[in-house]
């Protein structure tokens, strides 16, 4: 495969695998003896996971078709998996059953994990955070239940208050908190998973099941949904409003989102993928076929490997490059400028602060602050080199020694004005005279002198006439032997007075900015990095602060309940008590 990007897998009765520039599939097979629900590619887009009404998970190899393994049910009552969902670094496999149980394959072993058999009704979809610690699930209850990997228990649960079943859910590549959610009324609607609310919601643009959600990779505040009325939708998540609709040929079952940003999927009820180009939205780019008379229960996009590897600040730049005019004007095109993203190293390191937000305008002044130091201190180290550069310190003055004086040039005051040193036959610019031991191929050395030029105001102090004045031609630069006893040269030979290539200097100061911008750049990486490592923390504490939580209250509870068996035996007591003394008073009497 060429280009991961640019190829997609779906599935029916059969897994098909497409490159969206052909109509014809390039591979299909049939992994499963009935429906295949799901499929999915792994994080390096080399394996593609499917899942069936035969309640069987198989791993296939994305080229050849080749069955790679395959996880079988261990229970006797096996159930029907509608969904399943691969880690950043496929280490673990989750699915949701119809039978409304989760359960977390380790891959390594080929076993169970940990199961969750929490959902009341069906699981619809299953889908991961970005630190692979929590795992999302979605039911046709209306219920979104949120699986701790830590602690093994449910940390959350969301339900919109009159909402009906959930068909899709995914969370946000760039507000990592933010999880996306489509229902079977229309409804569309964005949980904050910190503050387990609705951040924005969409109740009344589609007038019949949502059946695909997907968030752009690229723009941090696009998400798109397809339905069953043929329609996708395009929101703006930040400004809360819809800014596209499209209308497309068929009722849509599924939709994906390509790496690059601009290429979306939507796979039909009547077995056709209907590619489209956001940057030309009116008509499908292409479509593909293979399914013809099933509707396609799935369609994704391989993943591409470069914007996994990406630092989150690359991708949250290019994301304000591609599609920045989203929601500004429903009317203009969805896309604009959109640029290929660029391929860096394999070395680069994975999911570095995979975080992104708007800045705030502490944190722009703290940049440009750190800027303005950094320029000072290449500055200060600058000045310190040449300091103790010896090749510049030897070509200055002993201490002690003064300036030698100007030297006086014997300026005759004759008509023949050809003999003059100071006549300016030539306009060209003035340049500076480097003094002492300077050469021009030492570009270390910038320390220089401005040159003993005679100008027309040094002429009126010195109480020269110069009968060129009144016309104020520009004067030629006159070249003076340094006589000082420093510089002197032997032999009686004349040093030539070397010149500085303005170029050298211009290269110097723009290789200058360059070090400081990366110096800066990575500064800033850094710093995003120990911002995600810290906000990680917080949520793990986080975490176990809840965890110890509900043990303290199980025992609390456990405590409580022994005390009041405890309490209504005395009372109980008492009471006999109460009457034995009762009693006795009146037989005494």
């Amino acid at each position: 495969m060429s280009t991961a990007s640019t190829y997609i897998a779906s599935c029916s009765t059969i897994v098909l695998a497409h490159d969206t520039l052909n109509p014809q599939p390039i591979f299909h097979i049939s992994p499963h003896a009935s429906k295949v629900n799901c499929v999915t590619y792994n994080h390096n887009s080399r394996v593609l996971g499917s899942s069936g009404d035969d309640s069987s998970i198989i791993l296939s190899h994305t080229e050849s078709g080749e069955k790679l393994a395959a996880l079988e049910p261990t229970s006797f009552n096996p159930s029907p998996i509608n969904s399943i969902a691969f880690t950043s670094k496929s280490e673990l496999l989750g699915c949701g059953a119809l039978d409304g149980s989760v359960r977390i394959w380790d891959l390594r072993r080929k076993e169970v994990f940990v199961s969750f058999p929490y959902h009341t009704d069906s699981v619809s979809c299953v889908t991961w955070n970005y630190t692979d610690q929590q795992l999302a699930s979605s039911s046709l209850s209306g219920d979104i239940a949120l699986h701790s990997m830590l602690t093994k228990v449910v940390i959350g649960n969301f339900k919109q208050r009159g909402s009906a079943g959930i068909k899709v859910i995914q969370f946000s590549p760039f507000k990592k908190n933010y999880l996306g959610a489509g229902s079977e009324n229309g409804s569309v609607y964005v949980w904050d998973c910190n503050t387990k609310s609705v951040a924005c919601g969409f109740p009344s643009f589609h007038n019949s099941p949502v059946t695909g959600l997907a968030f752009s990779a690229v723009n941090h505040m696009l998400m798109c949904t397809g339905g069953l009325d043929q329609r996708i939708n395009f929101y703006d998540t930040q400004e809360k409003k819809i800014v596209k609709t499209i209308e497309a040929d068929a009722p849509l079952t599924c939709i994906s989102f390509c790496t690059d940003g601009y290429t979306f999927a939507g796979g039909t009820l009547y077995g056709t993928i209907l590619i489209y180009d956001l940057r030309n939205p009116t008509n499908p780019k292409n479509v593909l076929r293979g399914h013809e008379g099933n509707a396609v229960n799935w369609v994704e996009f391989a993943k591409a490997k470069d914007l996994r590897t990406r630092p989150a600040r690359e991708q949250s730049r290019e994301g304000r490059d591609i599609g920045g005019n989203i929601g500004r004007d429903p009317g203009v095109n969805i896309i604009k400028d959109t640029k290929e993203p660029a391929v860096v190293p394999t070395g680069a390191v994975e999911n570095s602060a995979n975080y992104n937000r708007f800045r705030t305008i502490e944190e722009i002044k703290l940049e440009a602050k750190l800027r303005v130091e950094q320029k000072r201190k290449e500055k200060e180290k600058k000045d310190l080199a040449i300091q103790e550069n010896p090749e510049i310190t030897s070509s200055r003055l002993p201490p002690g020694r003064s300036i030698p004086p100007r030297p006086q040039v014997d300026i005759k005051d004759t008509k023949d004005n050809s003999k003059s040193p100071l006549v300016a036959r030539d306009p060209s610019p003035i340049k500076p005279i480097l003094v002492g031991n300077d050469t021009p191929g030492n570009p270390n050395l910038n320390i220089f002198r401005p040159s003993p030029v005679l100008t027309t105001t040094s002429l009126e102090e010195r109480h020269i006439q110069n009968p060129w004045k009144p016309e104020e031609k520009p004067i030629q630069q006159v070249k003076i032997e340094d006589k000082s006893p420093v510089n002197a040269p032997k032999n009686d030979e004349k040093t030539p007075s070397p010149e500085i290539n303005p170029l050298e200097i211009e290269r110097t100061d723009a290789s200058d900015f360059r070090n400081v911008v990366e110096l800066v750049e990575k500064r800033l990486n850094s710093q995003d990095d120990a911002i995600f490592e810290l906000r990680e923390d917080i949520q793990n504490l986080h975490v176990e602060l809840i965890r110890q939580f509900t043990i303290q209250l199980s025992e609390m509870r456990t405590m409580m309940s022994e005390f009041s068996v405890a309490n209504s035996s005395l009372l109980t007591e008492n009471q006999n008590l109460r009457e034995e003394i009762e009693r006795l008073k009146k037989t005494s009497y």
